[in-house]
């Protein structure tokens, strides 16, 4: 599900340019795209760079967890497994670990409150710096984030 120069990425552009229940919409820098039960909030920095947060909002079954989980990718490939990716906003710095697929996920209490830390500096934020820790890093103009991301953030993994 992750967005970027990969076949996953096409099929998911594909999904939301059919009129098969998807569709997108562009704010500023960022694509909003919805189908097959997530919407998807994916910012682009060059042809190979990108942040998408993909929110569960009908995908899992009544009293399932969600799978809301971020995907990047920098300079075309998944931050390390099992890593720490570094996130500055406006120069305010955030902490997210990857599983050992390198994707973001919400599943726990931290995890879920920094994802919710998250969306709001992107929100009011005006760039994102996202630093990996093999050594990669991109910068992302967040111009339309305040617009194309809801004031709540969207439901997550954790469920107290």
């Amino acid at each position: 599900m992750m967005i970027g120069g990969s076949l996953r990425g096409a099929l998911v552009a594909a999904a939301c340019l059919s009129g098969n229940a998807a569709s997108a919409q562009v704010y500023g820098n960022w694509t909003v795209g919805s189908g097959q039960g997530y919407v998807e909030y994916i910012v682009r920095s060059g042809p190979s760079s990108s942040v998408n947060i993909s929110c569960d909002e009908g995908a899992t079954g009544e009293g399932e967890a969600k799978r809301t989980s971020i995907f990047i990718e920098i300079a075309g490939k998944a931050p390390p497994p099992r890593s720490t990716v570094d996130v500055l906003t406006d120069g305010e710095r955030l902490q997210l670990d990857t599983d050992a697929q390198g994707t973001i996920l919400t599943d726990c209490r931290a995890c879920a409150d920094r994802f919710a830390a998250l969306w709001s500096r992107l929100r009011a934020s005006k760039q994102m710096i996202v630093a990996l820790a093999d050594g990669r890093r991109a910068a992302f103009r967040l111009s339309g984030a305040a617009k194309a991301l809801e004031p709540k953030h969207c439901a997550t993994g954790f469920k107290s």
